[in-house]
């Protein structure tokens, strides 16, 4: 069973959602064809479809882009979208998505999306405990509740995103107050490892 909403408008929603609920009936796959939503509208949207038993909802942003398809309980407890791509802002769509549906244990992120983008969507408390996309994985699991443990492919590419993360760390709104670094090298002087680690406010200790 899947239902296709094409042209879905932020403002047509709720009525969307109240008519659903009235019926009793949702369908096994959600499809929003070009959807014009604000963002949050995304995470209504997702609250509501977990709720009424839907399994999987599929995004095509564009009438020429491929349409996505982010089940809301993946297979062991990853959601793998490393083959997606990043067109359009796809990955904040699908993270507004799982805010209201429910997050799961892991999401493996297309290697070529902006890693500063990435961290800004998981860095919060809400998100997967494990985001893998090279050239680093972030991981929540071990330190709980403001803990990251960050562990960059040992290279330029991995010292570079390491920086851009902990930028992004120091702007979010979650505050970070524990930090692990397993990398074989250190961020070069350069790159001012410890003027980033100033800049984390909350931070209580880090171990490198």
């Amino acid at each position: 069973q899947q239902l296709t909403l094409e042209g879905l408008e932020t403002t047509a929603l709720p009525s969307l959602l109240g008519f659903l609920d009235g019926l009793a009936w949702w369908p096994a796959t959600l499809h929003l064809l070009v959807p014009d939503l604000d963002p949050e509208a995304y995470t209504s949207l997702g609250r509501a479809a977990a709720a009424g038993g839907v399994t999987a909802v599929s995004l095509q942003l564009t009438p020429e882009a491929a349409s996505v398809v982010v089940p809301l309980q993946p297979p062991n407890g990853v959601l793998n979208l490393s083959k997606v791509g990043n067109a359009g802002g796809l990955l904040r769509h699908v993270a507004k998505l799982l805010d209201g549906s429910g997050w799961p244990e892991q999401v493996l992120v297309p290697d070529a999306a902006p890693i500063e983008e990435v961290a800004g969507i998981f860095l919060h408390p809400r998100s997967a405990r494990l985001v893998s996309c090279k050239p680093v994985d972030l991981d929540l699991r071990r330190l709980g509740a403001g803990g990251l443990t960050l562990t960059p492919t040992p290279d330029p590419a991995g010292e570079a995103a390491l920086a851009l993360i902990l930028d992004a760390a120091a702007g979010h709104g979650a505050p970070l107050r524990r930090l692990v670094l397993n990398t074989a090298v250190a961020l070069p002087r350069a790159a001012g490892l410890g003027e980033r680690l100033a800049a984390l406010r909350a931070l209580e200790w880090v171990e490198i």
